[in-house]
């Protein structure tokens, strides 16, 4: 009987032993888990690249500055604090940056498109310039609301100015009443006016019609002599110094012309009291589908009636 109870207290003593080591060993591995310092994520706060993926070969420039190599293809997200003649100020989380050109472009205009919005800028990073100290990345384009632009569609303005006419096209006179109606229209603007040739696109003025119910169109001739298909679209159209929607999205392919037109809407013009187009501004942006860095911008064109 000795014996077997000497058996029973001991098989119950071995028991409480694993029980002990089971919540010691538990124990142990909650700690584990509960600090923050073995955690996955504290080894991907330290990380360079963070969680930003490389855009057509740009990679996104890293802080501090000197991370990054001259030469290097690079883009920020940001805003301009400032617009200057020697290059935009933004900032990109808190940090300054300066943007660099090669020409000085339309400061005013750049300003009123892109304002202190976000706007995500591609270039070359040049090291640290001697102005302001600062980080310093050479243009390449301005990506905003998913609309690339270059520096060329931001150049001083250019204008080409048609002669403005009128002529006489019938005069009637009945012989009921002592009324005579005169009828009179704006000649059409002399044609085949060149409003760009380069790059292989060229586009030509072919006239202005009007409609009293879809709108009026401003005719073009678009030929595509390139070996790649591209769209032509307009941007920052006015008529008459009023802002409208001038639209076009013209697609031409390889080696191909096409008859197509801006339509300016009967709605917009009477929103605007034009009764008459006495000019338009606008710029051509023509670009490839298939590839963001094959556009371009013409100059501001400014057609007068």
């Amino acid at each position: 009987m000795t014996k077997l109870l000497t058996l029973v207290l001991t098989l119950c003593l071995c028991a409480g032993m694993v029980s002990c080591e089971k919540s010691e060993s538990s124990e142990a591995e909650n700690s584990s888990f509960s600090d923050p310092s073995i955690s996955d994520s504290a080894s991907y706060a330290d990380s360079d690249s963070a969680s930003y993926a490389d855009i057509d070969g740009f990679t996104y420039a890293k802080w501090p500055a000197d991370k990054n190599n001259s030469g290097d293809k690079v883009y920020i997200n940001g805003k301009v604090t400032e617009y200057g003649a020697l290059g935009l100020k933004v900032t990109s989380e808190n940090k300054n940056w300066l943007i660099t050109f090669d020409e000085i472009p339309d400061l005013v205009r750049m300003s009123d498109k892109f304002g202190d919005n976000e706007i995500t800028i591609f270039g070359t990073y040049e090291g640290v310039s001697d102005i302001q100290n600062l980080p310093s990345i050479s243009l390449n384009k301005i990506v905003y609301n998913s609309m690339p632009y270059k520096l060329s569609y931001f150049k001083k303005k250019e204008t080409v100015t048609t002669k403005k006419e009128k002529t006489t096209l019938a005069t009637k006179e009945t012989t009921t009443t002592t009324t005579t109606t005169t009828t009179t229209t704006s000649a059409d603007v002399p044609e085949n006016i060149v409003l760009y040739d380069a790059n292989g696109i060229k586009i030509t003025y072919k006239g202005l019609d009007y409609d009293d119910f879809w709108g009026s169109e401003i005719k073009l001739l678009i030929e595509n002599n390139t070996d790649k298909k591209y769209t032509v679209q307009v941007r920052d159209f006015s008529a008459n110094g009023f802002m409208i929607n001038g639209s076009i999205s013209a697609e031409v392919s390889a080696g191909k012309k096409i008859n197509d037109g801006i339509t300016l809407r009967s709605s917009e013009l009477e929103e605007n009291n034009i009764t008459s187009i006495e000019n338009v501004e606008f710029s051509f942006h023509i670009f490839n589908w298939d590839d963001w860095d094959d556009s371009f911008d013409s100059d501001i064109i400014y057609l007068e009636f």
